[in-house]
């Protein structure tokens, strides 16, 4: 039998930045368009990535929120919701799912992150209602397993509370 098993970073925790900000009685959550070379198309997700050595994951959610769209969080907006593996058959992962809060999303402009200095491979950014990113669910415009199950945890700990 053979195994294939994928080291991610050395074994160093990644990050999904689910990023919303509370207006009222509905969240918005900020999701931008990839492009993946593995599966040569572009997907809707939330941010995220890699850790750095010496980073835990609260740092390692600032830094990649503000590499991929230039937004800023403070330490005490990021908390840990919960911790997955992408794909344990073969990656040696560790990926934490990352809430970071946001005070006022009428502040932040919707732009183009590659305009703003942002990722190459980031297309645009956009501020979405939890009952639109369902829909793009629903509707097979999010097919990102990591971007649903982070939305999924979001929303349970939401309605948990």
């Amino acid at each position: 039998m053979t195994l294939h098993v994928a080291s991610v970073k050395q074994g160093r925790p990644g990050v999904i930045c689910v990023t919303v900000v509370e207006r009222g009685e509905e969240d918005f959550y900020l999701i931008a368009r990839h492009w993946r070379v593995a599966v040569e198309d572009w997907l809707w997700e939330f941010p995220r990535g890699m850790g750095e050595q010496g980073e835990n994951p609260q740092t390692t959610a600032i830094r990649e929120l503000h590499e991929e769209t230039g937004l800023w969080a403070q330490p005490d907006t990021v908390c840990q919701l919960h911790r997955l593996h992408a794909d344990a058959g073969v990656l040696q992962d560790d990926v934490r799912v990352m809430e970071i809060r946001l005070d006022d999303v009428s502040s932040i402009p919707v732009l183009d992150s590659v305009k703003q200095g942002g990722d190459w491979e980031l297309e645009d950014l956009q501020w979405l209602r939890s009952a639109d990113i369902t829909n793009m669910i629903r509707d097979g415009r999010l097919i990102d397993g990591p971007t649903i199950a982070a939305f999924s945890i979001r929303e349970i700990n939401k309605h948990m509370q």
